[in-house]
């Protein structure tokens, strides 16, 4: 809802820079609705969502995001919009309106466990760390939660905080 309004916003001063955040969020959208009641998409899919949704968000808060990926399994499959909903998170809380942002995802397999790294840097973390003692966990990490529950029931765990300068969130499941 928030991106539509910024189109609407823009309209009237940037009518190039709305039509391209339209195109970019029906596009974003479509593969939504196809693959949000998917129990698995390909990490593939999953990794190519969250680089439209890093686009369209820069578009929306004129920032250049970016998404450094090392050692992708492509044959692997993932519950859809989990990384994406992490990616939101991270864009949300760590990173100010026209500042650039870089996350980084890494995959691990290690004795039948697969390992997802997700890091993001963010100008928000350092004052966001020194003023929350606990991290109250919002919808999105229920969300992730409940997909990896209902995908991998028992065989799964998340875990997040700082790492030095960067946040980052591990996820791991036993294959």
């Amino acid at each position: 809802m928030n991106t539509l309004s910024s189109i609407r916003s823009l309209y009237r001063d940037q009518p190039q820079k709305a039509e391209r955040l339209l195109d970019a969020t029906a596009k974003e959208l479509r593969i939504i609705s196809r693959i949000s009641a998917e129990k698995e998409i390909p990490l593939l899919q999953e990794i190519e969502l969250c680089r439209l949704h890093l686009d369209v968000m820069g578009y929306r808060f004129e920032a250049e995001y970016g998404l450094v990926t090392e050692n992708i399994f492509e044959q692997e499959r993932v519950p859809p919009l989990i990384f994406h909903t992490l990616i939101e998170n991270g864009l949300t809380h760590a990173l100010k309106a026209k500042e650039d942002g870089t996350f980084w995802f890494s995959c691990e397999m290690d004795h039948g466990m697969i390992r997802y790294r997700l890091l993001n840097d963010g100008s928000l973390l350092k004052e966001f760390c020194q003023t929350h003692a606990a991290i109250e966990e919002g919808m999105g990490f229920k969300y992730v939660k409940a997909r990896l529950e209902e995908r991998y029931p028992g065989k799964w765990r998340i875990a997040y905080g700082m790492m030095g300068e960067k946040w980052q969130v591990v996820i791991e499941i036993n294959k």
